[in-house]
């Protein structure tokens, strides 16, 4: 819905806090909340839309970013890069408080990206 977006110039320059001294910080909540990244990068989101939602997810709509997977990561850290610079604050909120984990365990991708990741993890530690 175009009435619901908000431009850099409205962000940067709107807020009437930031002109009383009140540090605005933006904020991407992740990797849950992130069910609309899916209507454009359908592969970086988990359990989009899953039916019922309670059990994948701790709100509605579903959907978490598969933040094992590394394009995923890299597509994240420019998010909040992008973001770092719109308002004068140097704090970007990223969220990480609502994983949910039933979602994790059932997407296959996911899941399969943290077994290889915890696979590596454990070669590297041995030696091998």
């Amino acid at each position: 819905m175009p009435e619901k977006r908000v431009s850099r110039h409205s962000v940067s320059n709107g807020p009437a806090d930031a002109q009383r001294g009140i540090d605005v910080v933006i904020e991407v909540d992740t990797p849950g909340h992130t069910a609309t990244i899916a209507e454009t990068r359908p592969e970086y989101v988990a359990c989009f839309e899953a039916t019922p939602w309670t059990s994948k997810a701790n709100q509605p709509p579903a959907g978490q970013l598969r933040f094992a997977n590394g394009t995923v990561q890299e597509f994240a850290a420019g998010l909040f890069e992008a973001l770092s610079g719109v308002v004068s604050s140097k704090y970007v909120g990223t969220g990480g408080d609502e994983i949910n984990v039933e979602c994790m365990v059932r997407d296959h991708f996911l899941s399969l990206h943290l077994y290889v990741s915890r696979r590596l993890v454990a070669l590297m530690q041995d030696g091998r």
